[in-house]
């Protein structure tokens, strides 16, 4: 017996993008590196879908957990800077915008090279 005829919103065409030999080699990169085919990586890419992360490199996840131990630090002298009243006054305000940048950069380690953003290049 023959699969039903999908209804016309559901049934799909195909689309030509033309890619130089390094943009397509770069492309099913990103799509091996999150485990999808190409086709399925970039509908999804196109249609602004959630792409999957990749796994990040074991040096990346170094590196993260070593900016986690740098911000744990912070934090503890942030509450000494709040408990002691010989310190300069802004080194406050110092440690916490520190520690924010600490959070931007852990994210943007584990999420460098994921083929998470279709638009890395």
């Amino acid at each position: 017996m023959a699969r039903p005829k999908l209804s016309p919103d559901h049934a799909r065409s195909p689309v030509k993008v033309w890619l130089s030999a390094s943009e397509r080699t770069a492309a099913k990169k990103k799509a091996a590196a999150v485990g999808l085919p190409l086709s399925d990586y970039a509908r999804r890419a196109i249609l602004r879908h959630a792409v999957p992360r990749g796994v990040p490199s074991a040096a990346d996840v170094a590196v993260w957990r070593h900016f986690a131990r740098t911000a744990d630090s912070l934090v503890q002298l942030l509450h000494l800077t709040k408990a002691r009243s010989d310190l300069p006054p802004n080194l406050s305000a110092v440690v916490i915008v520190t520690i924010e940048l600490l959070a931007k950069a852990r994210t943007t380690i584990l999420e460098k090279g994921s083929g998470n953003d279709p638009g890395d290049q």
